[in-house]
């Protein structure tokens, strides 16, 4: 320590610490190879979620694109449905449009 500096004016700065004197002792090789150890279990689980994320995903997408499918289909159905009881009742399709507008003309004055 300096002549008349105190404890705390003496820190050490880690930017100009030479490690290069350091030696290796049972201790700090047991922490390293423990936080090596803690580190690579750490990435393997890591490793593991992402691939069970993934594969999660591409079921979810998989799922997803049946699904679409089907509504898609399912809805073409309805509208040939639909435009065949048009073509087989003229008559009650004209109704159904009359009736349908002139509730909404009552609905749209109030």
């Amino acid at each position: 320590m300096p002549t008349g500096a105190t404890a705390a004016q003496t820190t050490l700065d880690p930017r100009t610490l030479d490690t290069s004197t350091f030696t290796s002792t049972p201790f700090t090789d047991e922490v390293k190879d423990k936080a090596h150890r803690k580190i690579d279990s750490i990435a393997e689980k890591a490793a593991n979620a992402e691939a069970v994320l993934r594969q999660k995903a591409e079921q979810a997408s998989e799922t997803l694109e049946l699904k679409e499918s089907r509504v898609k289909e399912d809805f073409n159905q309805y509208v040939e449905r639909s435009k065949q009881l048009m073509y087989d009742h003229p008559a009650a399709t004209l109704g159904v449009a009359f009736g349908a507008g002139v509730i909404l003309a009552h609905l749209m004055r109030k």
